[in-house]
């Protein structure tokens, strides 16, 4: 299916609780394959992630 919706490639942040137990996981999907995120990207992927796993446990 992420083939056929025109995913080429994903980039995946684990969600984590505060003790750092998966939660779960926020990907991102691209329709080519990227040589990498930006370090500004990368640290609001991972700040989002940390509010997220947060929010959940």
């Amino acid at each position: 299916m992420i083939l056929h919706a025109g995913s080429r490639a994903c980039h995946s942040i684990p969600l984590l609780d505060e003790l750092g137990a998966l939660l779960g996981v926020i990907s991102t999907h691209h329709a080519r394959p990227i040589a990498g995120f930006t370090r500004s990207q990368l640290a609001a992927l991972r700040e989002t992630a940390d509010v997220v796993g947060s929010r959940l446990a």
